[in-house]
């Protein structure tokens, strides 16, 4: 009796401990899923990032070559102003006058950034460079922008003065780009001479060279290498995130 007693002890005591393993199991595996989960869109938000980035260098590129399109212009509308000559090119000097008055509006992409701070998914990020990193070129757009919000009020009060020297009600919507489309256009008619003689519209003319060319060093000099470094940071948590995931699939 004795004996079977015993037996029936080991018994139940093999079946709690398999029970137990296979708990274990069951967890192990649930665990080792989550993480895997956990990784996979720790890769996704990474390359989104990634993706990001990689716009917002194309973009800020394309705006740098229209700024230098602009500084070009300006040096030789003061230049022209400086001495006018007989004869112009009125077409082309009519372009230069309301290229000027163009804004370069560029937003950069945070929308994968913004979302992930939103819904703290930021905390999948392991590498706390790369979240300075982040934030860092976030502070820095954001209070560029701050500084361009007030050059874009200079070139909205030049676009206003110039255009009084136009015949019509020039919108800056509907600027012609091109000397051909200006050279067509009823608004042609200007008074260069007149225009000379508004120091105010000189001055602010000399201030949109000065601050465009600040805005190009900015971008070109500032912005872009910080998105490089960023991207290249990127690149490394994600060539390190990619081997963890081969390393826990063996």
């Amino acid at each position: 009796m004795e004996n079977k007693t015993g037996r029936y002890i080991l018994y139940a005591i093999g079946e709690i401990v398999l029970v137990v393993i296979g708990i274990l199991i069951a967890l192990g595996i649930n665990n080792w899923n989550e993480e895997q989960k956990l990784a996979k869109e720790r890769i996704t938000i990474l390359e989104n990032l990634r993706g990001d980035l990689t716009n917002d260098i194309e973009n800020y590129q394309y705006s740098i070559q229209r700024l230098e399109d602009r500084q070009k212009v300006a040096d030789q509308v003061l230049a022209l102003f400086d001495n006018i000559p007989k004869t112009i090119d009125s077409a082309k000097t009519a372009r230069n006058l309301l290229v000027l008055g163009f804004i370069e509006d560029h937003n950069p992409n945070f929308s994968t950034y913004n979302e992930i701070q939103w819904s703290g998914k930021l905390a999948l990020i392991n590498s706390k460079k790369l979240k300075t990193a982040l934030a860092n070129y976030k502070s820095t757009v954001d209070n560029f922008k701050i500084i361009g919000s007030n050059w874009n009020e200079d070139i909205k009060d030049y676009e206003r003065i110039v255009s009084g020297y136009f015949k019509g009600d020039i919108q800056q919507q509907f600027l012609p780009m091109d000397a051909t489309e200006v050279s067509q256009n009823r608004f042609l008619r200007f008074d260069l001479d007149e225009m000379s003689k508004n120091s105010d519209l000189i001055s602010r003319i000399r201030h949109i060279a000065y601050f465009t060319k600040m805005e190009i060093n900015i971008k070109k000099y500032g912005i872009i290498p910080l998105c490089n470094r960023i991207t290249k940071d990127i690149d490394a948590v994600l060539a390190s995130e990619t081997i963890e995931i081969q390393k826990s699939q063996h």
